[in-house]
Parts: structure tokens; C-alpha cells; sequence
């Protein structure tokens, strides 16, 4: 099982995070809790990539393509959003417990100051990374041309009128 840091750097992971290293050290990022999530979803996803006609899974195209000596432009690309895709799942991955374990408040006797004072932060950065994480996934289905259905979005929209007072 490769490492995180075949696909990202912890750096870049805290800076999804918006943490610095004193709160999520590099030996907390490389938890085998996080490896193994990153390993599981590099390996669910697979297919080919043009001009290449084997099925591989993320990790195997990674391999692949980084070995090549001269990537075309495409292979460039999907080698940078299989980075930026694992930084996001390893990011999503510690965002589910950051809140728990990031400080809130840091002084040094002469000032304090005050991050992640309420929950509704740390869902802002959950929220953002998903929706990040649900581009990446569209861009590497894209990539591997298959085919990506879009969900459909229900909305509910309340009448203008009250239907039983007819207000």
C-alpha cells in the first residue's frame, strides 16, 4: 500500500484544511486510518484512458503514468486530478474529526486568538471540500470516459397563498 505522499504532500492537505502543522502534525496526516481511505478510493475508481485502451484503477494509472517519459498533455492533466483528488479525500477524511482535535484558541500571554469557534465553520470546510471532492470524481469520470448521469435535484417551493386559510 503506498503512502499518502506518493499522491499529495501533508502541506497541501492542511492547507485544504486551513490548519498549520502544530495543529495537524505530518505523523497525524500519515495515520493508517487516512492511508487506507485514500488507498480504497484510488482503487474503487477505474477505466482507460485515451489513447490507452487497459482498464486500470487510479493507483495503476498513477503508476503508469508517471513512469512515462513524455506525458501527453491529457496524461499531464489526469495526473494532476488524481493529486488534487487524493489531497481532497485525505482532507475529507481529517474533517470529520478536526473539530475534536484543532485547537480553538491559542494565546502566548501577550495575545489570543480565537479559530474554529463554532461548528458551522467546520461545516463550511466540510461543505467545500465535498463539493470540491464531487468535481474531481466528475473530472476523473470524464477523464476515463465514463459516462457521468447527473442526479436529479428536487426543490420544494412553499405557495404564495396559505391553502387552507386561503391567506
Amino acid at each position: 500500500m503506498p503512502p499518502i505522499i506518493t499522491y499529495t504532500t501533508y502541506d497541501d492537505v492542511r492547507a485544504v484544511l486551513g490548519v498549520a502543522i502544530e495543529e495537524i502534525p505530518d505523523n497525524v496526516i500519515s495515520l493508517k486510518v487516512y492511508e487506507n481511505t485514500l488507498t480504497l478510493a484510488l482503487s474503487s475508481v477505474s477505466g482507460a484512458l485515451d489513447p490507452d485502451t487497459v482498464v486500470r484503477n487510479l493507483t495503476d494509472h498513477y503508476d503508469y503514468l508517471i513512469a512515462l517519459e513524455t506525458p501527453t498533455a491529457i496524461q499531464v492533466k489526469f495526473i494532476q486530478t488524481i493529486e488534487m483528488y487524493a489531497t481532497y479525500i485525505v482532507a475529507d477524511q481529517l474533517a470529520n474529526s478536526i473539530s475534536m482535535s484543532a485547537p480553538k484558541t491559542q494565546a502566548d500571554g501577550k495575545s489570543v486568538l480565537v479559530r474554529f469557534s463554532s461548528e458551522a465553520t467546520f461545516k463550511a470546510v466540510q461543505k467545500a471540500i465535498k463539493n470540491t471532492l464531487g468535481k474531481l470524481s466528475v473530472a476523473i469520470m470524464e477523464l476515463l470516459s465514463v459516462t457521468v448521469a447527473t442526479a436529479p435535484h428536487l426543490t420544494v417551493v412553499a405557495p404564495d397563498v396559505d391553502l387552507i386559510t386561503g391567506v
